[in-house]
């Protein structure tokens, strides 16, 4: 099975016509135009729509329609729902960039030393917070901002940690 992504996370509905609104993960937006069919994703929860249209709402936004859900009500029901694609239909990595996702089961290092794993990422604002589980087995969150984190290797899994005193 091809490995998925999370692209974006339906906010809410728009219209009457049972479209939803989408928040890009990455900002961009170009590969939802290519989209043909989506898988929803809430906690252990799938879902498959086909995608019957697709329109730009600015702002790393996006309008889905999503067939059989013809209502505001229906669309609302998807809220908070992720949008999962496989990791080749996502958004074209930079160089240097990384999947926010490919920092689970990072090192989070000082000066050389590990001091935690990255076990998982929440989505907040402003700031996303990195999960980390301790040398002595407390489980930390790390807010993944410049004031924190370094650099960042996510191919060679291993992510700078400016301050320790944030896992204190």
């Amino acid at each position: 099975m091809t490995e998925k992504l999370v692209t974006g996370v339906i906010t809410t509905s728009h219209g009457r016509d049972g479209l939803v609104k989408v928040k890009s993960m990455s900002g961009e937006t170009g590969h939802f135009h290519a989209m043909k069919e989506v898988v929803l994703r809430r906690e252990e929860r799938l879902k498959t729509f086909k995608v019957e249209k697709v329109k730009d709402a600015g702002s790393g936004f996006v309008l889905l329609k999503l067939e059989g859900v013809s209502s505001p009500e229906e669309a609302k029901k998807w809220g908070g729902w992720e949008i999962l694609v496989d990791r080749d239909s996502a958004t074209p990595l930079g160089r240097g960039e990384f999947y926010i996702m490919d920092l689970k089961g990072c090192a989070l290092e000082k000066d050389g030393v590990s001091l935690g794993i990255v076990e998982g990422i929440y989505s907040t604002f402003p700031a996303d917070l990195l999960e980390v589980r301790c040398r002595d087995n407390r489980t930390v969150l790390v807010p993944f901002s410049d004031q924190f984190i370094g650099n960042v290797d996510a191919a060679g899994k291993v992510i700078e940690l400016k301050q320790e005193w944030i896992l204190e």
